[in-house]
């Protein structure tokens, strides 16, 4: 895959409820996409400081990507993007976008993304470098063998944003062959080698994609 200019998606951040789905990450994402930038307004929380307006990053454009247009989800305010050609529950990799509100301690609100690893045959979990200048963030890269008895495991990179608030999560996934080590492909034949292979392409698109993540103010102001 050619190298080619990503295209910069800004979401409009809104009051997201938690909710759940059936990969890694607790939260079902999917939220408003637009050019342009809004402020988001917490009722619950409105003479607390809220540092960040809006997160803008960049879906890679190697690959075509379509909004999740369940309307359930666009009413709740996040956002999901899955593989053009494919499902939501099918799609071999994912970007989610979500709003929590009331904020939370990141260290427990990381404990609570995590603990479906549980699940997993075998995980491991590291911490990866973001790119943005905000003072409050966790990057963690997360992955599972196989999830349970799917016939998949994951990848997933997760990046956690927080001010007085809320906290703003984007999680980058994709689902790789299931194996009995976490992060050790073994080649069973030739159909599993391109699985993969097709892995490896996506992760480095989707690591690429979190490094393009910034946390910008009302002033539009992004670091």
């Amino acid at each position: 895959m050619g190298k080619t200019t990503m295209q910069k998606t800004v979401v409009q951040l809104g009051l997201v409820l938690l909710c759940s789905c059936s990969l890694l990450i607790f939260g079902c994402a999917d939220a408003k996409r637009s050019a342009g930038k809004s402020r988001a307004t917490a009722p619950a929380a409105a003479k607390q400081k809220e540092d960040i307006a809006y997160l803008p990053f960049s879906l890679p454009e190697q690959v075509k990507w379509v909004r999740n247009p369940d309307e359930a989800l666009a009413n709740a305010g996040s956002a999901e993007w899955t593989l053009e050609g494919y499902s939501p529950a099918e799609s071999p990799a994912r970007v989610m976008y979500q709003k929590i509100v009331p904020a939370q301690a990141p260290a427990t609100l990381k404990g609570q993304i995590l603990a479906p690893l549980a699940d997993c045959t075998d995980s491991q979990v590291e911490a990866f470098k973001g790119q943005s200048k905000y003072s409050d963030q966790i990057n963690i890269k997360a992955i599972c063998s196989q999830l349970g008895k799917d016939s998949y495991g994951l990848l997933s990179y997760i990046s956690i944003f927080s001010d007085q608030v809320a906290n703003h999560l984007v999680l980058a996934e994709i689902r790789t062959p299931a194996s009995k080590k976490a992060g050790v492909l073994t080649f069973q034949n030739t159909e599993a080698q391109k699985q993969a292979e097709t892995s490896k392409i996506l992760s480095d698109l989707l690591f690429n994609l979190m490094q393009t993540i910034r946390v910008c103010d009302e002033k539009n102001l992004c670091i």
